[in-house]
């Protein structure tokens, strides 16, 4: 089972588009649709907005349908200065920027002095990804791969973004991917999230998200369908 989780309409719609023989389970008000892409069974559902909604997503599906990944899809807003709306942006790790614990001496980020604040995406799966990625984007956009900073809030701030590279050397921000990692991390489920990103630090950034984030959508469920296609494709050979 492949799992999916999105944040807001037009991602989980996207995604939807791309399954078949879908039938919806409801747990505690969110929907979740089990189908297929290509062969393989799916189970996809729309958080909501904030790390918060992300977490209690992660931990439902993990907890009713067991997937043997989980994907976090979605749009982000740029912090590498050289990432453009339209650039993707794999996790190698996702952190928690909004943590702060540092009147204790804790690193910003972190939960306790063992603790480095960074949940680890899945070196293999990340691999498959950024093929996966690289077959469907074509030359006019980049692939990145790098930290992805999350917060409960919509950063438009080119201050904020710049503390953010320098702190964390994070490519990009958004709302939900470090908590859906932190949730996967202690259930030993192999994560990657990716973001296509929607927008550009400045004051332009409300607007440039509203023009594009239909397009982020769309493109990380086609990212998707490729995904799973090369998986099939390394799971078949292993069985050969």
């Amino acid at each position: 089972m492949f799992g999916i989780i999105t944040a807001v309409d037009n991602e989980r719609d996207s995604v939807l588009d791309k399954m078949t023989d879908i039938k919806t389970i409801v747990l505690y008000n969110i929907v979740f649709y089990q189908g297929f892409i290509h062969h393989t069974p799916c189970i996809t559902a729309m958080s909501g907005v904030g790390k918060v909604n992300a977490a209690r997503c992660s931990q439902l599906m993990i907890d009713r349908f067991q997937p043997d990944r989980i994907v976090n899809l979605g749009s982000a807003g740029a912090i590498h200065p050289d990432i453009n709306v339209g650039d993707v942006v794999i996790s190698t790790a996702c952190i928690q920027h909004d943590v702060d614990l540092t009147v204790f001496g804790i690193k910003r980020g972190a939960f306790n002095e063992r603790d480095c604040g960074f949940f680890q995406a899945d070196p293999d799966f990340a691999g498959l990804c950024q093929k996966a990625i690289a077959n469907s984007i074509g030359n006019e956009f980049k692939i990145f791969s790098g930290v992805i900073a999350t917060g409960d809030q919509f950063n438009d701030s080119i201050e904020k973004k710049s503390q953010l590279f320098d702190e964390f050397g994070a490519h990009c921000n958004e709302m939900e991917g470090a908590a859906v990692a932190q949730v996967c991390a202690l259930c030993n489920i192999p994560f990657v999230v990716i973001r296509s990103i929607s927008d550009t630090p400045g004051n332009e950034s409300k607007m440039l998200y509203n023009d594009y984030k239909q397009l982020a959508s769309e493109r990380c469920a086609d990212f998707l369908v490729n995904l799973i296609a090369i998986i099939e494709n390394c799971d078949s050979k292993l069985t050969i």
